[in-house]
């Protein structure tokens, strides 16, 4: 019978041995690590976004707080003149000792208040504008007392003198 011959190599192979572990595909690596980094940038840009938020909502108080701070200054000087006139025309109006003046004027200040505040174009203008005039609430009606009690004495006294 014929003999067959036995194979002997003669050139060795690189071949890992059969019980080494292949390394992972890099492709699903790079993959990962890039969703990873996109995630990242997605947050950096979230929180970038929010930051810009801010501040533009800063911005727009900021403007908001500015016009009706104008506003109220506006509207207090407007006040001012409107009642410092109002109380030179109701004192040459007013009879004989002035009976009720104080009050009559007061109440026609907070209703000239009242309907100044109506007109305010926001919350800030309109808080702004209620401490100018509960401020000039108080130097008016000391000036509608002062009027009506020197009033009153130059009434009593012109009384005396007459008889």
């Amino acid at each position: 019978m014929p003999k067959i011959p036995t194979y002997e190599q003669q050139v060795s192979t690189n071949a890992a041995p059969a019980n080494t572990r292949m390394p992972t595909n890099r492709t699903a690596s790079s993959t990962g690590a890039g969703l990873v980094n996109l995630s990242e940038g997605m947050g950096r840009l979230a929180q970038g976004l929010e930051r810009q938020g801010q501040v533009d909502f800063a911005l727009e108080k900021d403007r908001i707080e500015t016009e009706g701070r104008v506003w109220a200054a506006n509207a207090s000087s407007k006040a001012d003149l409107d009642m410092t006139g109002f109380l030179n025309e109701s004192s040459l109006a007013a009879p004989d000792g002035a009976p009720g003046f104080t009050p009559s004027f007061l109440d026609n200040y907070d209703k000239y208040t009242s309907d100044a505040l109506k007109n305010a174009p926001s919350q800030f203008a309109r808080a702004a504008l209620q401490d100018h005039m509960t401020q000039s609430r108080v130097a008016f009606g000391r000036a509608a007392m002062n009027y009506e009690s020197d009033e009153r004495a130059r009434y009593t006294g012109q009384q005396i003198d007459d008889g």
